[in-house]
């Protein structure tokens, strides 16, 4: 069985009228994973954020992640409950690559590349600003020269129009 499960990732949103239930929901959700066989390797509330659109004429909503390793099924069966329940307003489930880490594995190993990074930008701080500068006034002209030639053709055909309708 350890062969055939495949990790996933679901993100749920509740709606905010439900909110306070939340904990109860996840709660329910993680049961039928775990009743399912599934392993759950992490979770995360999220909290309340906006929506990018509304749903429901709603504009937030509470944020949960799971991260699981299950079978198809599995998966399945879980979206099938959160699309039935009148608490959840949207759920996605993706498959994560075998290249891609769990987010319980990358919290272990970033701190060490971190101090590394941030040694050096300290060091360079003060060169980085006046390198930063040259390259803005040389990017900044080749936008300028892109709008000029736009407008010359819009307004060309505009002209041939009416000294053919007259």
């Amino acid at each position: 069985m350890a062969e055939e499960t495949t990790h996933y990732e679901t993100l749920f949103i509740v709606h905010p009228v439900h909110s306070g239930k939340n904990k109860e929901l996840c709660d329910r959700y993680l049961g039928v994973l775990e009743g399912r066989g599934a392993t759950v390797t992490h979770f995360e509330e999220w909290g309340m954020r906006d929506l990018a659109y509304p749903i429901e004429k709603q504009g937030r909503g509470f944020y949960n992640l799971v991260q699981y390793q299950a079978s198809a099924g599995t998966s399945e069966e879980l979206e099938r409950l959160m699309r039935l329940s009148d608490e959840v307003m949207r759920c996605m489930t993706v498959v994560l690559d075998e290249d891609v880490q769990s987010l319980a594995r990358t919290d272990q190993p970033a701190p060490a590349p971190e101090p590394e990074s941030a040694a050096a930008p300290e060091t360079e701080s003060a060169p980085a600003p006046e390198s930063t500068a040259a390259p803005e006034p040389a990017s900044a002209p080749a936008p300028e020269s892109e709008p000029e030639p736009a407008p010359e053709p819009a307004e060309e055909p505009k002209e041939v129009q009416e000294g053919s309708e007259a």
